[in-house]
This record gives C-alpha cells, structure tokens and sequence, in this order.
C-alpha cells in the first residue's frame, strides 16, 4: 500500500512506485511457449515520472493541468506526455479534483490515477496513484487493497482498471460543490443516491454517509455504476469506510 503526498516544486523526480500494482512483467523476461521453446515477452514499464511546472492559462482545470504537468520516463529510454485521448476521465468536487489517465505506450496497459488541488485558480497535482490493472468481471470484490489512505485530509481511494476501464471509489470529508449537471437522486436500501452521466463516457455516483461523501465514478454505464453502488452497501463488501 502506497501513502503519497507530493510537494509541488518546479521539478519532481520520482522513482517508479511498487507496492500497490498488480501489474506483472514489469522487466524483459523470457517465457515458453506450448512447444517449449522461448519466447520475448518484452514489456515496457515507467522507470520515472516528472511533474513539470506549467503556467495559469494551461492550468485552468485538471485535466488541463495533468496535459501539461505530466512525463514519464519508459523503460525503453522514451519520454511521453499525455495526450487527450489518453484522459479517460475526470471529476471534480470544489476545489479537489481526480483523473484517470492511461500511461502512453506502455504494455501491458498502465494507468495512472492523479489527485489534483485548486490553488488560487491553478491546478496542481498533488498526488499520483497507480492503477492496478485486471482483466476480471467488474464487481466489488475487484477493488482490494485501498490505493490510497490520506490520514491527513481524511481521504481514501480504491482503483480497478482493465484494458479499456478504469473505474474509482472515494471517501472524503462533506464539503459543499457545486452538482455537475445530468445528475438525478434516487434511494437505494435507505441512501439517497446521487447518480447520472457527467460525460459521454463518464457515469458519477455519489451519497453521503456520517459527514463524509461517498462517491464512485469511471467510464462505466450509469446501471453499472449503481450496481456498484448497491455491492458497496452489502455486508459482504470488503470495502471499509473506517
């Protein structure tokens, strides 16, 4: 389990977290195939990542800020940049914001999860998570290990990620922001759900529970989120809030 908290400074080298990932083949190895012989299963893995400094004007919202924040340095020696077609999707509650960004050119697919915070107008990055990636039925039991625990700002996150999705499921403290549009309440085993499309790819659930806000959000259906919603509220969900 990986606790980061990241100081902005004007340039941020930092090692390639472990710990968290269920991604494999992270080195070159050699397997075999069904007849014996060898064969390259050559993967390409991020060795470094760089927090660039970016000014106001390309920082005015947090995906615009993960654009011109971000680098990572590959295994293969290259450097990259998101772009945004590799923004999967973004939320964002008062002056805290989250966005799943898949990592460019690596494989097997790695994907990034970026907490951002709104400074005087300017978004920054101040924390950066990775993905665990699984090729499972989508469900509850797929999230495990809490990817980040922030004992400070009293937050938690859980990240589930396959080829094409990656869906999260956060606490934070009640705060007021503003609702994104598109989005209705319903009630739910006694919770009054807040749920709709924030985008075209992008579903949002969110309910509060003892001062806290719940909320679940990915480039996941509408229904599939509020099924998830109501996995999360099962006695049997591994999930804890505590």
């Amino acid at each position: 389990m990986i606790i980061l908290r990241l100081p902005m400074i004007l340039l941020l080298v930092l090692a390639i977290m472990t710990g968290c990932s269920t991604i494999q083949d992270r080195n070159p190895e050699q397997a075999k195939n069904s007849s014996g012989k060898e064969i390259s299963n050559k993967g390409i893995s991020v060795k470094k990542l760089f927090l660039r400094e970016a000014p106001l004007i390309k920082s005015k919202t947090p995906v615009q800020a993960v654009l011109h924040q971000m680098e990572w340095v590959l295994s293969d020696h290259s450097k990259v940049v998101p772009l945004n077609k590799d923004i999967l999707w973004s939320v964002t509650f008062g002056d805290q914001g989250v966005v799943a960004v898949k990592v460019p050119k690596t494989k097997p697919v790695l994907y990034n999860i970026l907490n951002l915070e709104n400074e005087k107008g300017k978004w920054v990055i101040n924390g950066i998570n990775e993905c665990p990636v699984d090729n499972n039925l989508l469900e509850i039991n797929s999230f495990g290990d809490p990817l980040l625990i922030d004992s400070k700002d009293k937050q938690m996150l859980w990240a589930y990620g396959d080829k094409k999705r990656v869906v999260v499921i956060g606490k934070s403290p009640e705060k007021p922001f503003i609702q994104p549009p598109g989005i209705k309440s319903i009630t739910v085993k006694g919770y009054k759900f807040f749920v709709g499309k924030i985008s075209t790819n992008e579903s949002l659930l969110y309910y509060f529970d003892s001062e806290n806000m719940i909320w679940i959000s990915g480039n996941i259906s509408e229904s599939e989120i509020i099924r998830l919603a109501k996995e999360l509220q099962s006695p049997d969900s591994p999930i804890e809030f505590d």
